[in-house]
């Protein structure tokens, strides 16, 4: 408890302190947008174009994202809760399980770097798409894993899904609605990612309490995960001309 203490006063520190350096447009410090070869001649020229909260709630693609990101709080935050006590019931010890998480949060550094990266080249659809497959791979095969080696993979991979789909929240929705009302939906999508992690642990709990072992929970997780890839892969391309015929 302590440690947590600690580590929340630095962050709040660090947030506050740091945030204070942001700025509005390269403008501010005399410089252009990325790409760009001249001064925009009109402050008009700088408004952000798009949907407003109001009329992205009312879409189906927005409705689509909430139920994606609701699900991955459900298995991300269930997973980080529940994966060492299920591996130390396999008879690991609690450092190697202790590991397993480690090398699940590392990837998902990896991963936030690697796709961000790769979502420019190949979209974000296509990059949300193999998190979700790799998502939903790994969690039908880890009712089955009962060795150190493959939590090790297990947690890598589930990892590197989970940075993945992390990574592609706020470019999914400068596509699909803009820049009008970006950080309102933003945390629209990012409230259904935390709602998802509330119930996710207790959900898991709950079922481990009843059944005795994890197995259902998994089981449920895969589910949710595929119906998430589902909804991703049923997702319309977005493009600049026109955001509303796309939504």
């Amino acid at each position: 408890r302590t440690s947590y203490l600690i580590l929340g006063i630095i962050t709040l520190i660090a947030l506050v302190v740091t945030a204070q350096f942001f700025k509005r447009d390269p403008y501010q410090i005399g410089q252009l947008p990325d790409g760009a070869s001249k001064e925009i001649q009109s402050d008009s020229d700088l408004k952000p174009t798009g949907l407003s909260l109001r009329e992205a709630i009312h879409t189906r693609r927005m409705r689509m994202l909430f139920i994606v990101y609701f699900n991955l709080g459900i298995l991300a935050f269930s997973m980080l809760l529940h994966i060492v006590p299920h591996a130390t019931d396999l008879g690991i010890s609690a450092v190697s399980a202790a590991a397993i998480l480690s090398i699940l949060g590392g990837l998902g550094i990896v991963a936030r770097v690697g796709m961000g990266s790769a979502a420019d080249r190949i979209g974000t659809k296509r990059s949300l798409t193999i998190g979700l497959i790799l998502t939903t791979a790994t969690l039908f095969w880890l009712p089955y894993i009962k060795e150190l080696g493959m939590f090790y993979v297990f947690a890598g991979v589930f990892g590197f899904a989970w940075g993945t789909s992390i990574v592609l929240q706020s470019p999914l929705l400068a596509e699909s609605f803009g820049m009008k009302a970006h950080g309102a939906i933003l945390g629209v999508l990012i409230l259904a990612f935390t709602l998802g992690g509330t119930v996710g642990p207790l959900l898991t709990g709950y079922m481990f309490d009843m059944t005795g072992s994890y197995q259902s929970a998994f089981l449920v997780f895969a589910i949710l995960s595929m119906i998430s890839l589902i909804l991703a892969m049923l997702l319309k391309p977005t493009g600049s001309a026109g955001l509303m015929k796309t939504v």
